[in-house]
């Protein structure tokens, strides 16, 4: 009976945090599900300002869903493929003027 219980509840703190993603602004608990990070990194980043944050009452901050997406996609890693076109690139053009 008890681990019903415990069922039903994980199964509802999902479906809560499926209809926070839906939204446009996330409070920093949202915005850390959301990210995948602690509510204190959330904070963290905020304070540094490295992640964009609004404050319409002075206090409680907000974040933006589109800032966090540009947040966690900003540093991306090129696949070997790519790099491999890349050089490819490169190379070819010196190869011509020979």
């Amino acid at each position: 009976m008890e681990n019903e219980s415990t069922t039903n509840t994980q199964t509802l703190d999902k479906a809560e945090v499926s209809a926070q993603i839906q939204s446009a602004y996330f409070t920093p608990p949202q915005a850390a599900v959301y990210i995948s990070q602690s509510v204190s990194t959330i904070y963290k980043l905020s304070s540094k300002r490295l992640v964009p944050h609004y404050k319409p009452g002075g206090k409680m901050i907000y974040f933006k869903r589109s800032d966090l997406d540009k947040y966690i996609t900003r540093r991306r890693v090129a696949s070997i493929e790519e790099l491999n076109q890349e050089a490819s690139l490169i190379i070819r053009p010196r190869r011509l003027r020979r």
